[in-house]
């Protein structure tokens, strides 16, 4: 399987969008073994230069270095109905890294993802919206979702619907997390 390496080899992704609008992935389209993120989405040529408009679905996003997805500039976004296993660190990972970046109008649904947290570099979550704290993430949905659940690589715990969200100088808002089912007991990470 892959695995996360943080010398440059975590920017190898299955598929990269950058700066683009009205993108389907999808139907059967597969990543596997990529050192970084099976699906990353993101700003070009400059950080205020989002995705918009991107449509994810009906696809296997597998053994990956990094996360399922990860999502630094977007807006319009759409993931649905794919299956997701063996995930290095996060499922869902919207993690702007300059405050013109971010994230709006964001739908997760009916996904089914077996194990995540694989790699014992860093802390890893179902869904995290992190990143620089000055960037606006807001108009988030995580619904319908099911996850196995598996025993984490990094803390040894469970993880099941592990969520982190962390505002900074601009609050997080209008994040809903509903209807996602986990049959497996979790411990907090934090």
């Amino acid at each position: 399987s892959a695995a996360y390496h943080p010398n440059g080899q975590e920017f190898a992704h299955g598929i990269s969008i950058r700066g683009s609008s009205h993108v389907e992935v999808g139907p059967a389209v597969t990543t596997s073994r990529t050192w970084g993120d099976s699906i990353f989405l993101g700003s070009f040529p400059n950080y205020s230069n989002w995705d918009d408009t991107v449509w994810i679905h009906d696809s296997r996003l597998e053994l990956n270095g990094r996360s399922s997805i990860s999502l630094n500039a977007g807006r319009n976004i759409t993931i649905e109905r794919n299956t997701v296993n063996q995930t290095a660190m996060h499922v869902l990972n919207i993690e702007p890294d300059d405050s013109t970046e971010g994230a709006t109008n964001v739908v997760y649904r009916n996904n089914t993802v077996g194990s995540y947290g694989v790699s014992s570099m860093y802390a890893s979550f179902f869904f995290a919206a992190v990143g620089n704290g000055g960037a606006t993430v807001s108009g988030i949905t995580v619904t319908g979702n099911s996850v196995a659940g598996n025993t984490g690589g990094y803390y040894g715990l469970q993880l099941g619907l592990d969520t982190y969200v962390k505002s900074g100088a601009v609050r997080r808002k209008n994040i809903v997390v509903t209807n996602n089912v986990c049959n497996r007991a979790t411990q907090p990470q934090y």
